[in-house]
């Protein structure tokens, strides 16, 4: 009847109700698998902090170089970490790492089957929010990174002991402290994408609708290029410069004397991360993660940016761009 297409027309309804069959589907399965993923990343230990002693050729053995693995000094998880942040006064980082890493990606996993089943108010709003916190779920991420760069280091039994009967093991021992990421780490990473993806198209979902296109124009003059050059170039400059200081104290920083303390930059602390762990593979797999979001992202967008206000367009390719930008933020 007549009442009853008004009554649809005008009742808000779920984004899951008009979807494609598929999206039905693959959206809630997404949901829960993304859940469990990030369940069992939390739950396992994400890390393990190994030592290592290797016998260089010149120590004398039979056999030349040997390595010796004398297994884990301590295994650390984001419950763990959190713990020993908050023990060493860090509570800034302690609060950031647990709210973006621990409460955030099942609160956001939360948000998204409310707005996908349901119709709250504001939902626009709530997705739009969803998008733009999305990827501080990816905090573990770099916390990670510094801690596998952070923990590595290699100190060379025998240099300047003016002992002559070690003369001959200068050089000749190595111990080498390092962070191995576990499995666990590399799901949290996998659920953090996966999370992202469900983000972008809940939102995607809930902006469906045709957009009547008109005349190319720019969204303001050519001579705003000059800011957004300006702001590319700083970006590249804030991250080849130092912004930050590892000290190592202790026994470990007295051996390793001026090595106690390194100075790193954002793309300095990314060339490091292949040669502080010994599984090539994963450290490889971190690497490309760490300069996709922290180097390559912020760049990206800030082209899509100055091509949506400077370069004329249709209003369906800067609504498109306008997404385009979203998802690099």
């Amino acid at each position: 009847s007549l009442e009853e297409d008004l009554e649809l027309l005008t009742t808000p309804q779920s984004l899951a109700t008009n979807a494609p069959p598929y999206m039905k589907i693959l959206l809630p399965l997404g949901l829960v698998l993304t859940t469990a993923l990030f369940i069992w990343s939390h739950v396992a230990y994400a890390a393990t902090v190994k030592l290592e002693v290797r016998l260089l050729p010149n120590a004398g053995l039979p056999g030349g170089a040997e390595v010796l693995h004398l297994g884990n000094l301590f295994k650390f998880s984001l419950t763990s970490s959190v713990k020993d942040m908050w023990q060493a006064h860090v509570y800034v980082l302690a609060v950031l790492v647990a709210l973006c890493s621990g409460v955030w990606p099942y609160t956001k996993l939360i948000l998204l089957g409310v707005c996908w089943f349901y119709t709250p108010p504001r939902r626009g709003q709530i997705l739009e929010w969803i998008d733009v916190l999305g990827k501080w779920a990816l905090v573990d991420t770099f916390v990670m990174t510094l801690m596998l760069v952070a923990f590595h280091f290699d100190v060379t039994v025998g240099d300047a002991t003016g002992d002559p009967h070690a003369s001959s093991l200068v050089d000749a021992v190595t111990v080498r402290v390092f962070v191995e990421a576990l499995p666990s780490f590399f799901v949290y990473v996998l659920a953090s994408c996966l999370s992202l993806v469900l983000g972008h198209v809940t939102v995607a979902r809930h902006r469906s609708f045709d957009v009547v296109d008109d005349k190319p124009e720019p969204l303001c003059s050519m001579k705003y290029i000059v800011c957004f050059a300006a702001m590319l170039i700083l970006v590249i400059v804030g991250c080849c410069l130092a912004s930050f200081d590892f000290h190592i104290e202790g026994l470990a920083g007295l051996v390793l004397g001026d090595k106690a303390k390194r100075r790193y930059s954002l793309m300095s602390l990314g060339e490091a991360i292949p040669g502080s762990s010994n599984e090539e593979s994963g450290a490889l797999s971190l690497e490309v993660v760490y300069f996709f979001f922290g180097f390559a992202l912020p760049l990206v967008q800030l082209v899509l940016l100055t091509v949506l206000w400077v370069v004329p367009l249709s209003l369906k390719l800067q609504q498109r761009l306008y997404v385009a930008c979203e998802v690099s933020t």
